[in-house]
């Protein structure tokens, strides 16, 4: 009797270390750091969910191959579709990772390592984080382009135009169907494909600077 008291009370006191452990790892779960973000910036997030696997597999395989230049990733969230940049075959030193929470830029380079380029950040501050000269070869956007304000999207269009030469390619998701680009800056689109495998569904547009055309994806 006395021993099964012992163990009642032993497991009693090792309840809350074992809760606590649980809590601390439940913390760091891209799903928990992104409902955090939501609550903390909603407009800055303007997403229900992570994307899918899908939808982050149409974005990366937008990126013009072979590579010439560097990606850059804006609005990385947890980093569904840095995952899949990374799958796609870029390597890591020719990505850089734009993202303005840094609770979620502090899970990204936990996720993927402190020798990835990650940047917390602000898109219409986008050259700042450029050496001179250095060539861009494609932006990957899953930037809340519709909940944005007027001027911060103009700001994020400029700053495109400056670092994208002719050609340079543009990847942007919207939960909008309508194919149609939602940022104004001269784009040819080369391709648009509706993800319905997400929540909500949504629509990859993939598009190059106008000028000399980008080189053609292989998906």
């Amino acid at each position: 009797m006395k021993n099964t008291f012992r163990t009642v009370a032993n497991g009693l006191l090792y309840a809350p270390k074992v809760i606590f452990s649980a809590l601390k790892s439940t913390r760091s779960h891209p799903f928990i750091q992104f409902f955090k973000a939501i609550i903390r910036n909603p407009k800055a997030v303007g997403a229900a969910c992570p994307s899918s696997k899908g939808l982050a597999r149409a974005m990366a395989a937008g990126i013009p191959m072979p590579l010439e230049g560097i990606v850059i990733e804006l609005g990385a969230g947890t980093g569904p579709v840095t995952k899949a940049i990374l799958d796609r075959g870029i390597p890591r030193d020719k990505l850089m990772v734009i993202e303005l929470s840094s609770d979620l830029c502090d899970g990204l380079r936990e996720r993927f390592g402190d020798d990835l380029n990650v940047i917390q950040g602000d898109a219409g501050s986008l050259s700042q984080y450029l050496e001179p000269d250095t060539k861009v070869a494609a932006v990957v956007s899953s930037l809340p382009l519709r909940s944005l304000p007027d001027s911060l999207v103009i700001k994020i269009a400029d700053q495109l135009t400056k670092i994208l030469g002719p050609g340079g390619t543009l990847i942007q998701f919207t939960y909008s169907l309508k194919a149609q680009y939602i940022i104004d800056i001269p784009m040819r689109q080369t391709n648009s494909k509706i993800i319905w495998f997400n929540i909500p569904p949504a629509r990859v547009d993939v598009g190059s600077l106008e000028g000399t055309p980008a080189s053609s994806s292989d998906n």
